[in-house]
């Protein structure tokens, strides 16, 4: 094996680890999606490390390595489709785990060939002049399984793409050229693998190749989900999430009951300590950024414990202010105060304040006024 491959094999490695550590670093942020995530990295990093030994003949020296993860490639789909969920629920389901019901079929298959020991292990591997027909059938399973789980995925993403604010939606087309790449990649393997039981080894081995392309892929999409951590996070802080609650949200709910009633005292800490409400024209995805909220995490929350739309929730810290302002100064016009208070017009101004109050704001500091007397 070519100096160079071996070196770019241990690299593979490395910056699995590093992506590893990365991902349980911010994996409180989204404990069910992260660490679907992180299955699909540490199975893609011990494929490269099986490769690795195997093409340096390695394997006589450590026999129980080979074929030590022929049943990992069934994790890859199951642990990019439930990564992928998570951008809509990020709660675990005990149904998750049947996703992985191949990888142990695969294990428990193969077993009894684990089971052995190293010298045949290695009598079994230099007597071999071809492809058996388990590896084949494997093979074939493993291929209808990742093209299942990606086709399902790249479908997954256009659906929920037409539903989402505009920052996220440049994150679900980047995912979506990912596994579009990755399924052109899987495409040029089965050509290989086909080719190799009618015309033997070739120059490009088809494990060595699918080795490289699932670890690109996986890095690829850990270093994306790592860069865009706020649309996956249940919180912008980590050691609040860490302690939070990972229950499982009723059936038709994005969150428990517990971490939504958290983040909703979070949000409403931010917003009045901060005084956010007074940004006009503050909208979904600009008080996302400033809480550490994905979008539609807030829209669930602010929604849920409120029984409000965003806006209308805003407009309520708003109202609260102006009556503070036409109650303590009454030198300050009506519009003034409306546009301090974060109204972007005399008119919505009104609006809103008839709709909390009953009355207009000049009406309001009228009443006072006449009651103050």
């Amino acid at each position: 094996m070519p100096l160079a491959t071996s070196f770019l094999m241990a690299i593979g490695v490395v910056q699995g680890a590093v992506l590893a550590i990365s991902l349980l670093r911010i994996r409180p942020l989204n404990p069910v999606g992260y660490s679907h995530l992180l299955v699909g990295v540490a199975a893609v990093a011990a494929i490269i490390v099986e490769e690795w030994v195997v093409y340096h003949d390695a394997w006589r020296f450590a026999p129980h390595v080979l074929m030590s993860t022929a049943w990992a490639p069934f994790l890859f789909g199951p642990s990019v489709w439930l990564f992928v969920k998570s951008l809509e629920r990020p709660a675990f389901r005990r149904g998750d785990l049947l996703h992985y019901a191949p990888a142990f079929v695969s294990f428990a298959y193969l077993t009894p060939y684990y089971l052995l020991s190293g010298a045949e292990k290695i009598a079994l591997a230099e007597h071999a002049s071809s492809i058996s027909l388990d590896a084949s059938i494997l093979g074939l399973a493993k291929t209808i399984s990742l093209y299942a789980y990606f086709i399902a995925v790249l479908r997954y993403l256009t659906r929920i793409r037409r539903t989402r604010q505009a920052r996220q939606v440049r994150l679900i087309n980047r995912f979506r050229i990912i596994v579009a790449a990755f399924l052109a990649g899987l495409t040029a393997i089965v050509a290989i693998f086909a080719a190799e039981h009618f015309l033997g080894a070739l120059p490009v081995l088809s494990d060595l190749l699918s080795a490289v392309i699932a670890s690109v892929f996986f890095y690829v999409l850990s270093l994306v989900a790592i860069a865009d951590w706020r649309e996956f996070a249940l919180s912008s802080h980590l050691d609040d999430a860490a302690s939070g609650h990972e229950r499982a949200p009723p059936r038709n709910a994005l969150l428990d009951e517990a971490t939504t009633h958290s983040l909703f005292l979070q949000v409403t800490h931010a917003v009045c300590e901060r005084e956010l409400f007074k940004e006009q024209g503050l909208n979904v995805d600009r008080l996302a950024t400033a809480t550490g909220l994905a979008p539609h995490y807030l829209s669930y929350v602010i929604n849920l414990r409120s029984g409000r739309t965003i806006q209308s929730w805003l407009n309520g810290f708003r109202v609260e202010a102006a009556k503070k302002a036409l109650l303590a100064d009454s030198g300050r016009s009506v519009l003034e105060i409306g546009l301090d208070a974060g109204f972007n017009s005399k008119a919505a101004f009104n609006r809103a304040f008839k709709a909390e109050t009953g009355q207009s704001p000049s009406e309001f500091r009228s009443k006072t006024s006449q009651n103050a007397k």
